[in-house]
């Protein structure tokens, strides 16, 4: 198969696994972003860093797969499973926690000047959350994630590693261009229409994103 061939195999099993796979990641970013209130804008942004990880992660495997082949296939199908959801459960019951904890503190907290500098730095560190969640769910082996290494096994190191950037690229356009603008605009009619109902929204979306990271499967 001609190298043009494979990229247009692989970008088409990218594009339908972000139909698929990105319907099954969706809720857990639904999740953690209704708890934490954001925007439209804020939710594409978060959902594009959580695609960047994701992406980031694809090259690196990519990367890999070239240079020790079915060594890091085999491995990333009969080793890694385990333990990525595991390290991805407990990632993702910290944040939910953290968001339950958000939910629940005092109204004056968040508007007090004293905090100025801690809200700032919890801005950063939520915005990075999802670059994390990103990396570590890129980890976790599905079908189409394996076709798109077995491919770039076969390839030099920087082919395999542009490959993997379009593989990501293609399966994260659903996410951002559809799904998050759609749940930030949802996220802001909540707020104008049922504010003081939101801090239970909040810790419902909370105990949602850490049952979905809980599943067997994610």
């Amino acid at each position: 198969m001609s190298v043009t061939m494979i990229f247009a195999t692989v970008m088409m099993t990218g594009l339908g696994c972000g139909v698929g796979c990105g319907s099954l990641s969706t809720p857990l970013l639904v999740g953690k972003m209704l708890g934490e209130a954001r925007s439209k804008r804020g939710c594409m942004v978060a959902t594009g860093v959580f695609s960047l990880g994701k992406i980031l992660m694809y090259m690196a495997l990519g990367v890999l797969a070239a240079l020790f082949g079915s060594i890091v296939i085999e491995g990333i199908e009969e080793i890694l499973p385990n333990i990525m959801q595991n390290v991805f459960r407990i990632v993702s019951v910290f944040f939910g926690l953290v968001i339950i904890r958000n939910a629940f503190k005092k109204d004056k907290c968040s508007t007090c000047k004293q905090c100025g500098g801690t809200n700032k730095l919890l801005s950063k560190f939520k915005d990075s959350s999802y670059f994390v969640i990103g990396l570590i769910y890129a980890v976790i082996p599905c079908s189409p994630l394996i076709i798109a290494l077995t491919y770039a096994a076969g390839m030099d190191p920087v082919l395999a590693s542009i490959l993997m950037l379009c593989f990501g690229v293609v399966n994260s356009i659903f996410s951002v261009v559809i799904y998050a603008p759609i749940v930030g605009t949802i996220i802001g009619k909540m707020q104008e229409e049922i504010p003081q109902y939101y801090k239970w929204i909040q810790v419902f979306a909370a105990l949602m994103f850490m049952w979905m990271a809980l599943l067997g499967n994610t």
